[in-house]
């Protein structure tokens, strides 16, 4: 877990630390999946990649195999989130190809299927690659699908932003939730999670919308 915007794709915890069912669009190397996958033990987690040959490779990346509460689904992530009836409390999203982010994955009408199947608070996190020309039109979009409850924080060292969005209540943080995730979340692996929630807090202070 080095790579910062895969922590910061993690920030879902300090506003939901304990979800019942998480999508995740984009496999990659496996390093969200498998943070989910053993921060969460009682969570269920959807994993969506298009790339048979990227799920091949999951054994080498040490990806926990299909069982009762982990699957990866190959199929494209924007049909799957349109044509799901599954309501996740999270959705990750962080697939590319090899020319960035495909465009079904950054349009109106996938934000607003997004929008649509999350449940009652849920929240959206999804990667933006800092040299995509287009970037903040993707995260204005997402903006005005969640009426607004968005936040853009980039990461350190790199130019990924992420931007989380939250559907029917306002996002906000204090000091006893990111106090509250050192007490819920005490393994090594979950110790960068204060330091992303001040990171968040400075940006809602900011307005970084």
């Amino acid at each position: 877990m080095t790579i910062d915007y895969t922590r910061m794709m993690m920030a879902f915890l300090l506003f939901n630390p304990n979800p019942a069912r998480i999508e995740m669009i984009g496999l990659g190397g496996g390093s969200l999946a498998k943070l989910c996958y053993y921060l969460l033990p009682n969570t269920e987690i959807t994993v969506i990649e298009i790339s048979r040959e990227v799920i091949e490779l999951r054994e080498q990346f040490l990806v926990p195999p299909d069982n009762g509460r982990f699957r990866i689904i190959c199929t494209d992530g924007a049909d799957y989130v349109r044509d799901s009836d599954a309501r996740p409390d999270i959705l990750l999203v962080d697939g590319f190809d090899a020319h960035g982010q495909p465009p079904q994955l950054c349009s109106s009408l996938f934000y607003a299927h997004c929008h649509q199947r999350l449940m009652p608070a849920g929240l959206m996190i999804a990667n933006l690659w800092g040299g995509d020309p287009y970037r903040r039109s993707y995260a204005g979009k997402m903006h005005r699908c969640f009426q607004g409850d968005t936040l853009m924080v980039p990461t350190e060292g790199g130019t990924n932003q992420a931007v989380i969005a939250r559907k029917g209540a306002s996002l906000s943080l204090s000091e006893s939730q990111i106090a509250d995730i050192q007490t819920n979340f005490r393994q090594r692996q979950a110790a960068f999670l204060p330091s992303i929630g001040q990171r968040i807090r400075c940006a809602l202070d900011r307005g970084s919308h």
